[in-house]
């Protein structure tokens, strides 16, 4: 068989309604600031002044209490300093399964046509990292993605692994696809689709 979603039906086989489902448009993941400092700038202002700089643009979007969101590698450092500053910092451990699942939810969305990323320079920047990914399996058998530049795009990603681990406020990915009820998607032969 064909892997197909099988639709729920009633005693009258006319579709049950999902009672999760919201008519209202899908959540849009929006990348509203898009910023990168270089070497030389991060060296002059240091790890405080680049959290002050976090903050400010956090707060703005986010209100008093912003959550900022990095990986393992800059938890250690950067979870004090945003304490510091009254903003809330969640870690996110970056696996191969889980960067791949990221990638997944990126291009799924980007084909859904629910993520919007500003048309800035940074913005741009970010939006020519990301056509430019590309999967690499290692020797190990652990995946990673490259390109000629990925800091933006790995910004993108690691928000990716914080909402497909259940943990982003208003995920983009939280909401039902459909109006009616289903079993999601298997091989259900030739069952009504």
């Amino acid at each position: 068989g064909r892997e197909v979603e099988r639709r729920l039906l009633d005693e009258h086989g006319e579709p049950l309604s999902n009672p999760d489902w919201d008519p209202n448009p899908q959540p849009v993941f929006r990348v509203i600031s898009v910023g990168a400092f270089d070497r030389n700038e991060r060296q002059a202002i240091g790890a405080a002044g680049a959290m002050d700089t976090i903050v400010q643009i956090a707060r703005h979007h986010m209100g008093p209490s912003p959550l900022i969101v990095g990986d393992q590698f800059s938890d250690w450092a950067l979870e004090g300093l945003a304490r510091e500053r009254g903003a809330r910092f969640a870690g996110v451990h970056v696996s191969s399964q889980n960067k791949r699942r990221a990638v997944q939810w990126i291009a799924s969305l980007l084909e859904e046509g629910r993520i919007f990323i500003e048309s800035t320079p940074g913005g741009l920047a970010m939006q020519r990292e990301l056509l430019g990914l590309s999967e690499i399996t290692r020797s190990g058998g652990g995946v990673s993605f490259g390109g000629k530049s990925t800091d933006l795009a790995s910004c993108l990603v690691t928000a990716g692994i914080f909402d497909t681990e259940g943990s982003m406020p208003g995920s983009p990915s939280g909401t039902p696809r459909s109006a009616l009820a289903s079993l999601g998607h298997g091989d259900y032969g030739n069952e009504y689709t």
